[in-house]
């Protein structure tokens, strides 16, 4: 079959977005500012867009084997002991966790949690992990917390930033249905699938580096006829119905096999090709 990823659309964006693994950072930056004139931006948080209050300021560190170098000779800045903060509240959430508990939470928690679903799988201090990486090349680490048993590689169960002057910011939240991972380059793939709907989703950093701007979607729209394939690049029409419009573009009734094809395909460009390298990811069990 022919590989809808292979449109002139897709090509046109894709071609931009994704050059490979070794993207200039002049070329990233020009990305960046041209999606950000045409895309919405969106920031998720657990309870509220507000940020939380400042903590520690940022220790600066030497890069150590493992962790992700930005540029020859630079540091990068780990603020360790906001960050220590956050996977203490992570911890203390799995070390009492109770579901009729409503008070119970940690850090950024989002309505679905990643970390709740490692909790009753029954072993979250080995199956959950943690990483610096510095995902926008702005020298200052993120902390990502990982699921290291996923089978794709490693999925964000929560990534967050730190500012000095706003304090730990959380930007993603991943979980069985709504799955996340990082890119090489800084781009994020989410890969969300209900009982009637399917959808890969590309994203990039704010320049705020404290949220994500929408990039592009393919995502499956079930209608009287059948299981329709769409692809948009404008964020409020994911999983529009309307297929007659300037916004999104549709590629008609498919198998299902025909669509986990195109699907995989796709999330191929953005993720597999080349996933983020965390360098040293440890266990919560050693932390």
């Amino acid at each position: 079959m022919k590989v809808i990823g292979k449109t002139i659309a897709a090509l046109l964006l894709l071609s931009t977005l994704i050059s490979g693994c070794s993207v200039k950072e002049d070329e990233q930056a020009t990305v960046s500012s041209d999606v950000s004139e045409t895309q919405e931006t969106t920031v998720a948080t657990a309870t509220s867009t507000e940020p939380m209050a400042p903590l520690p300021e940022p220790v600066a560190v030497r890069m150590s084997e493992g962790l992700p170098e930005t540029e020859a000779g630079n540091e990068l800045v780990i603020p360790t002991d906001a960050y220590a903060a956050v996977i203490d509240s992570i911890i203390n959430y799995i070390d009492n966790y109770d579901p009729a508990d409503p008070d119970l939470t940690y850090i950024g928690k989002g309505e679905f949690s990643g970390i709740e679903e490692a909790i009753l799988g029954g072993d979250p201090y080995n199956d959950i992990g943690y990483a610096y990486v510095d995902v926008n090349w702005d020298n200052i680490a993120e902390l990502a917390i990982l699921d290291m048993t996923d089978g794709y590689g490693f999925m964000v169960l929560e990534l967050y930033s730190y500012n000095s002057n706003y304090g730990i910011h959380p930007i993603l939240h991943g979980y069985s249905n709504d799955r996340v991972y990082l890119s090489t380059w800084g781009y994020i793939v989410r890969s969300f699938i209900d009982e009637d709907t399917m959808s890969v989703r590309s994203y990039a950093f704010t320049d705020d580096r404290h949220g994500t701007m929408f990039i592009e979607a393919y995502y499956t729209v079930r209608a009287e006829d059948g299981v329709h394939l769409v692809n948009t690049s404008y964020e409020d029409r994911i999983f529009s119905t309307s297929f007659d419009n300037y916004y999104v573009l549709d590629y008609g009734v498919l198998s299902e096999y025909e669509i986990y094809e195109e699907l995989e395909y796709y999330e191929s460009y953005t993720y597999t090709d080349c996933p983020c390298h965390y360098g040293t990811i440890t266990p919560l069990s050693e932390y």
